[in-house]
């Protein structure tokens, strides 16, 4: 999450092609980063893990909301994903792979999404539909 709001990728590979050398500047300022204070952080998962992520967003600031168990939103108080999915800043996956989250996040919940979304994936790589999440990055 940090590495993303952060855009460290993008300062990689600058640095990487030289472009640091090149700077008039100290150092790199070419790409606007994420002020995490203050941001929606939904956690999809509350185990032991999700739950430590958590606590360490709320140290940055951040307004953390876990979403209802995947498969089970009706005997769930907590909102189900698709409710909190439009105000999302940061979505953080630590569920287990499943029938309930086999591509969990999918083409219909990336357009729902804000496209400044960060989405970090802690679990299983099929809880994402990866040719959807690639078509959302390419529009």
């Amino acid at each position: 999450m940090l590495a993303l709001a952060n855009r460290l990728p993008l300062y990689q590979r600058d640095a990487a092609a030289g472009e640091w050398q090149r700077s008039t500047f100290f150092c790199l300022q070419d790409h606007p980063t994420l002020q995490l204070a203050g941001k929606h952080l939904v956690m999809v998962g509350q185990g032991e893990l999700g739950s430590e992520v958590a606590r360490l967003a709320e140290a940055f600031g951040m307004r953390v909301t876990f979403a209802a168990r995947p498969g089970n939103e009706a005997n769930d108080q907590r909102a189900s994903l698709d409710d909190l999915l439009p105000d999302a800043d940061v979505i953080s996956l630590h569920c287990p792979l499943s029938d309930a989250t086999k591509h969990l996040i999918n083409s219909e919940r990336l357009a729902n999404a804000k496209p400044s979304l960060l989405l970090v994936n802690c679990a299983r790589g099929g809880v994402i539909d990866e040719l959807a999440a690639l078509e959302a990055l390419r529009s």
